[in-house]
Formats: structure tokens, C-alpha cells, sequence
């Protein structure tokens, strides 16, 4: 637990009457500016990672706009400054560089005989153990590195000795602090970015509305988010991250409980669900209740993973070239078929026919990754019963296109086409099964789609004319 800071005015019931800027003198501004930023760094740790905000979000931005002020007017604009999370100025590529120390993956199976053969050679190697096991988060794996307390870099995993450097990006996600408390001199750490679940239903949603193609799972719109060059973007977007490894650090760590307590103790977000056992069964066990409520997490996990929780014990395993040998994930099985229904929106075509969509919790058939489904018209969406949170049975039409066939559990409610088209805001029309938008080409996915055809007709005419062919 992170204590709070002694003697900051603006952490409980901060005084918002601030002194005229005129008025301050240069070293006045420099103690304010140290103030509002530990304070700042407390009230993010609260919200983003304990849930428990002391203070409104009103106030919070009085508090931040304050803070920029100040940093603007006396010149006091530093980069890790809580003010420096918001982007920046796009980048060209990114830059290669070194871990401080290799990112394996791990050894891997759904079987449980391989779970158990894992847990012999252990037991054979060393002896007796404890294992420390925790989820198997489906995300963007990265080494994000605390020089003396401050955030300094993040870096993606690559081919585990060297990758990008996404710090500008990283930097944006409110989850991972720019200033620890009480923090070891060099702190290198591994996370786990990832994209929470409804924050990936409204990101796709934003871009089924603009005409645009939905990201398939939240693990690629995370990894593909982290891969932007430009920072102002990756901002826009809901990301977080958990942190579950120490790659290096200054003060000397004995065992992974050690490790997450230190991690919670300097305000670093930790799952909650990871535990300690001494015997195989009771993993297999987690793995098999961790399953269960999968569905329920608010973000993806694929599997479990067992770590000797010893660190000594597991210099004396060692690894090979790719996993360390005293780790293994028992993983899950795909989700086959049946799945949860986030939300039904309303897409609008080119010929401003409206469409509904079910946003799903991602679901694996044959082999393909499905997150939306067409449910055609009005007429099929109440034959079906689907709405809001059912749970469904998906199938790919002809292999192909994603459609609910039936509802496996049904929900509270009823879905209706809307009355005005969600894009323009022009009156909808019924004919027959279907529903169109009134609107036109004043309606912004209709008119992007008329320019885009028209230039297309133009550049043709223009080519036809500079090759010598008629049009």
C-alpha cells in the first residue's frame, strides 16, 4: 500500500482559491508545482489502480489545469511530469534497445499430464516447493524500467533480448506511474498491457459508426494501439496494464510473493487473483475455477501460471533457449462457439441501409478469432430474442460470415431500430423488413463513400488521358 504523502494541501479537500499567477514568484510556483504533482501522481494511483478516489473528478482537473498552468507560465515542464501524459509529437519509427535482462516466454499445454510431469521434474530438481500462480494475461507483453523512482522506458518484448522502444506510448497509460513511492534505485519490471473488455466494445463501436473495420480480439487493438507512432492516439485509447515480474532490480528480492508485495508496496498495479500453494492438485484446481469466471474478468486471460516461488530454486533450474524451466502456463481451451452479446448497435451502409451488429466477447470458430456478428434487420433480431448480455451460439455462415444461429441464455430487454440515424441524426424510414437513413450524402459515412468513388472516377478519367486511351 502506497502511503499517502504528509503535508500536501491538495490531497483531501484541497483549497482551490490559488494564488493570482502575478502575484507568484518564480520559487513560489517551483513549491506548488512540487506539490499539485505529488499530488496528482497520489490521486491517479487511487483512482486507476485501488478503485478509491478521495477527491472528484472536478476537482481533479482543477487540480491538473493548475499544474500545466504553472508549468507553462514559469517555464517548469518536465518529462515525467503528470501533465506529459498526453501525447506528443508523432515519431518517425521506433528505436531498438536492449533488455536489461531477456523476456522468455513459457512453456506451455491445455493437458494436465503436462502440468503434472512439470511439477515432477521440479519436485526432482530442488525438492519441495511452493508454487506462486496467478492468470495468464492475454495482452501486450513490455519491460517498463524506473531509474531512482521515475519512470524512464518501456520496451516491447521483441525477440525477448531487444525491442521497441514505446516509452511516449506507454507513458499515456494511466495505470503505469510516472513517480514510485519509495522505490528501489534501479527497478526493471514486466507487464502485461492490455485493452479492458469494454473499452474494446466502445473503441469498435466508434469504429463500425465511421466506417471503419473493428479490431478482432482486445489483444490486437492493444498491440496494434502500442505500435502507433504517434502518441496523441495511443492517449485516446483505453488501455492498462498489470505488473507481475521483476527483470532486475537494486534490492534483493527472495520469492515472487516478495516480488508482487514489493510492486503493490511502491504503486505498482498487482492482480488480485494471484495466490501461493504447495501441491499440483490445488493449481489445477485454481486453473479450473479461474476458467469459470474467465468470462466475468474485465479483461482477457488465456490460461494460469505456476512459478517456483523460490528465486533461488529457480537460478538452480535455470532455462533453455526459450522458457525458464521453472515456470509453465496451463493454458485454457478456446472458446468454441458459444459466447456473450456486449452490445447491439446500428451500422449505416453506403446505401444508408441500417444494419444491426452484435459486439461479442471474442470467441474462436475454426480457427478464427470473431468479436461482432450481423444480425441482418429488426425482424431476425426479435425472432432470435437476442439483446444486450445474452449468451449466444455463433456460427460463420457458408465459413465466412459471423451470424448468431440461436440464444443459449436469454437477457432482460428488447432491441428496436432507432428512430434517426446514429451517424447524421436524419429520420429513419421503414421499408419492409429494412431501415434506411433520410439523409443523403449529407450523412458522413454515405458521403465519405460518394467523394471516395468520385475520386476514383476522376484519377481513372486522368489516367485514361495521360496513357493515350480514351475513357
Amino acid at each position: 500500500m502506497v502511503d499517502e504523502p504528509r503535508d500536501n494541501p491538495y490531497i483531501r479537500d484541497p483549497d482551490l482559491d490559488f494564488k493570482e499567477i502575478g502575484d507568484m514568484s518564480k520559487e513560489d510556483a517551483k513549491e506548488e508545482v512540487e506539490d499539485l504533482r505529488e499530488a496528482i501522481e497520489h490521486h491517479d494511483y487511487l483512482y486507476y489502480i485501488k478503485n478509491d478516489p478521495v477527491i472528484s473528478d472536478t476537482v481533479y482537473d482543477t487540480l491538473f489545469n493548475r499544474l500545466a498552468t504553472l508549468e507553462r507560465e514559469f517555464g517548469l515542464v518536465e518529462e515525467n511530469s503528470p501533465t506529459q501524459r498526453v501525447g506528443g509529437e508523432p515519431l518517425d519509427s521506433f528505436e531498438t534497445r536492449e533488455h536489461v535482462r531477456e523476456m522468455l516466454s513459457l512453456d506451455s499445454s491445455e493437458d494436465e499430464e503436462e502440468v503434472r510431469r512439470f511439477d515432477e521434474r521440479v519436485r526432482r530438481e530442488v525438492g519441495e516447493v511452493s508454487y506462486s500462480i496467478e492468470p495468464k494475461f492475454d495482452g501486450f507483453s513490455v519491460e517498463v524500467v524506473y531509474l531512482e523512482g521515475e519512470f524512464d522506458r518501456a520496451i516491447t518484448r521483441g525477440d525477448g533480448m531487444s525491442g521497441d522502444d514505446v516509452s511516449k506510448n506507454v507513458k499515456t497509460i494511466r495505470t503505469v506511474p510516472l513517480k514510485l513511492n519509495k522505490a528501489p534505485e534501479l527497478l526493471s519490471v514486466r507487464g502485461e498491457i492490455y485493452m479492458p473488455k469494454s473499452g474494446f466494445h466502445e473503441l469498435n463501436e466508434e469504429r463500425l459508426k465511421k466506417g471503419k473495420e473493428p479490431f478482432a480480439n482486445p489483444r490486437n487493438a492493444a498491440a496494434g494501439t502500442i505500435r502507433q507512432l504517434d502518441p496523441n492516439i495511443v492517449a485516446e485509447r483505453p488501455l492498462s496494464i498489470f505488473f507481475y515480474d521483476i527483470l532486475d532490480c537494486s534490492q534483493e528480492v527472495k520469492t515472487q510473493r516478495e516480488t508482487f508485495e514489493l510492486l503493490k508496496s511502491i504503486g505498482l498495479r498487482v492482480n488480485d487473483l494471484n495466490d501461493l500453494v504447495n501441491e499440483i492438485d490445488d493449481f489445477i484446481d485454481y486453473r479450473n475455477e479461474i476458467m469459470k469466471m474467465r468470462d466475468e474478468l474485465e479483461y482477457d486471460i488465456d490460461g494460469v501460471v505456476a512459478k517456483v516461488n523460490d528465486i533461488d530454486k529457480r537460478e538452480e533450474m535455470g532455462k533453455t533457449a526459450r522458457h525458464p524451466r521453472w515456470a509453465f502456463a496451463y493454458k485454457f481451451p478456446p472458446k468454441i462457439s458459444e459466447t456473450k452479446v456486449r452490445k447491439i448497435i446500428v451500422q449505416v451502409g453506403r446505401t444508408g441501409k441500417l444494419t444491426p451488429v452484435a459486439l461479442l466477447d471474442p470467441v474462436d470458430i475454426k480457427g478464427v478469432t470473431v468479436s461482432r456478428a450481423t444480425l441482418h434487420n429488426e425482424e431476425i433480431v426479435k425472432k432470435l430474442g437476442v439483446t444486450n448480455g445474452s449468451k449466444v451460439k455463433v456460427e460463420r455462415a457458408g465459413d465466412v460470415i459471423p451470424e448468431i444461429e440461436e440464444v443459449v441464455e436469454k437477457s432482460e430487454g428488447e432491441f428496436s431500430m432507432p428512430n434517426s440515424c446514429p451517424v447524421c441524426g436524419s429520420d429513419v424510414v421503414e421499408e419492409g423488413k429494412y431501415h434506411f437513413c433520410t439523409g443523403g450524402i449529407s450523412c458522413s459515412v454515405r458521403y465519405i463513400f460518394y467523394w471516395a468513388i468520385l475520386g476514383f472516377f476522376v484519377s481513372s478519367l486522368l489516367f485514361g488521358k495521360r496513357s493515350g486511351k480514351s475513357a
